[in-house]
């Protein structure tokens, strides 16, 4: 699947056919990590954030609650284009909307949208899952099978 294809239809953690949707449009778990032999992104070098996202893109092949998934890479990508990932949920800090370019800054998202890993943004990991109505608990589960 494309970005474009992902794009062009709304979230599935935005169905309304849950229980509690009338109530609760969705819920949502963030898990943030660093890596110990790194400093944090806002300190890092395009080097050390190169090296941050081909390890994390070598791990993500193992993940297996994230595939099917596509990878959108910041250092190609316009800010249109962020900004419509920010709109959907995706954990961007809102000074990736306007840093150009962005090194080594990545965002996996399976394709349903209910998990999304944030590469180098704030942290250098951010899991975030992403269930429709009231799903606290497998929001949760979802967000812990990826660590």
């Amino acid at each position: 699947m494309k970005l474009e294809e992902l794009i062009s239809k709304p979230p599935s953690w935005l169905r309304g056919d849950v229980p509690l949707a009338d109530k609760v449009i969705f819920s949502r778990v963030r898990i943030v990590r660093n890596l110990m032999d790194f400093p944090f992104p806002n300190q890092s070098t395009p080097e050390n954030l190169k090296a941050v996202l081909m390890r994390l893109e070598v791990a993500s092949r193992y993940v297996t609650p994230l595939h099917p998934y596509i990878t959108v890479n910041f250092e190609d990508a316009p800010s249109e284009v962020r900004s419509i990932l920010l709109e959907r949920g995706v954990p961007i800090s809102s000074s990736l909307l306007k840093e150009t370019p962005l090194y080594g800054r990545a965002v996996f998202i399976r394709e349903d949208e209910r998990m999304v890993v944030m590469v180098n943004n704030e942290d250098h990991i951010t899991i975030q899952a992403t269930m429709p109505g009231l799903a606290l608990k497998d929001a949760l589960n979802l967000a812990l099978s990826a660590v």
